[in-house]
């Protein structure tokens, strides 16, 4: 009987796998390092009770009075000047969930709004989402994940000038060398960097408008960076919703350990899609390596095509 591959989750992209449940590289026994974000539902769960708490201004631990990164992400959302909590969830909910509308109860708040903020939303939410999601399935996602990681290796080695991706590296660089734009290169570089600095123990560089904040909340390190947790482990790729995780982080010793840590999370991936599970355990011994190594080999020798792209909003006109 042919294999049937296990559904695509919905919150897995190109960027930000390595964080999610089913492909974290943690160490094992995992009883001293944080938990993984949650795969689709349960990640969805968490954002809903957050907006129900903003709604209902209940004095729970979603509160923001009990969450100082929650507070700065409702302030960057315009806390200050938007009195109606209905508004302030729903942007909160569109803003962090890309599939908001599949919620009966979204529907339920938002069409109980005057047209007026309810257009307004509308526009919110485009521009949050301007460019349209990609319609990944397994034989697309996994190969370009794969490219995306020996590009970064390039990038690295020859430096951010060389591969077209520093802000004065002439546009034609990258499509050169790459067979990628100057925009796709550089978010394949600021992506993967930004992540190897927290796995290097480096701390995650915090947003300019929020630093200050952030650092009267106490949620920036010696070096004035976010937090990292331990092993550089970040569960989301935000940078406010990891800020909480106060731990002195231990960290990778190299660049070619973290190569292997974002090529581990991808052979997890590949686990997850075969059926296999749970995922395999962070540890940076030559069988690993090796094994990861060949995983990320095998993607590389497929040419993945760009796939179709899609409106959500459409769905529900």
């Amino acid at each position: 009987m042919a294999r049937k591959d296990r559904p695509l989750p919905s919150l897995l992209t190109r960027f930000g796998y390595w964080g999610l449940d089913i492909a974290a590289p943690l160490p094992f026994p995992p009883a001293w390092a944080p938990e993984p974000m949650p795969l689709a539902q349960d990640a969805r769960e968490d954002t809903r009770a957050t907006v129900h708490a903003i709604l209902d201004g209940c004095d729970s631990p979603m509160h923001p009075r009990h969450r100082p990164d929650l507070r700065l992400v409702l302030d960057a959302l315009g806390r200050s000047s938007e009195p109606d909590r209905r508004v302030l969830a729903l942007r909160y909910w569109m803003a962090l969930d890309r599939l908001w509308y599949e919620d009966a109860d979204a529907w339920t708040v938002l069409r109980a709004l005057p047209a007026s903020q309810q257009q307004a939303l509308r526009a919110f939410e485009q521009q949050r989402w301007a460019f349209p999601s990609v319609v990944w399935t397994w034989e697309t996602l996994l190969p370009r994940i794969a490219q995306d990681q020996g590009i970064f290796r390039d990038m690295v080695a020859v430096g951010p000038t060389q591969a077209g991706v520093a802000p004065t590296s002439a546009p034609d660089i990258a499509p050169q060398r790459y067979g990628r734009s100057k925009t796709d290169a550089r978010t394949i570089y600021v992506a993967y960097h930004r992540q190897a600095f927290i796995l290097l123990g480096q701390g995650m560089r915090p947003p300019k408008a929020w630093a200050e904040a952030m650092h009267d909340e106490g949620l920036l390190n010696a070096r004035g960076r976010i937090h990292a947790a331990p092993l550089g482990f970040s569960a989301t790729p935000s940078p406010l919703l990891c800020a909480g995780w106060k731990i002195a982080a231990s960290s990778l010793g190299n660049w070619e350990a973290v190569y292997h840590w974002f090529a581990h999370a991808l052979r997890n991936l590949c686990r997850y899609r075969n059926g296999d599970t749970p995922p395999l355990p962070w540890n940076d011994a030559p069988i690993c390596q090796r094994g990861c190594h060949a995983a990320l080999q095998k993607l590389l020798a497929r040419t993945p095509t760009l796939p179709p792209r899609s409106n959500p909003l459409e769905m529900r006109a």
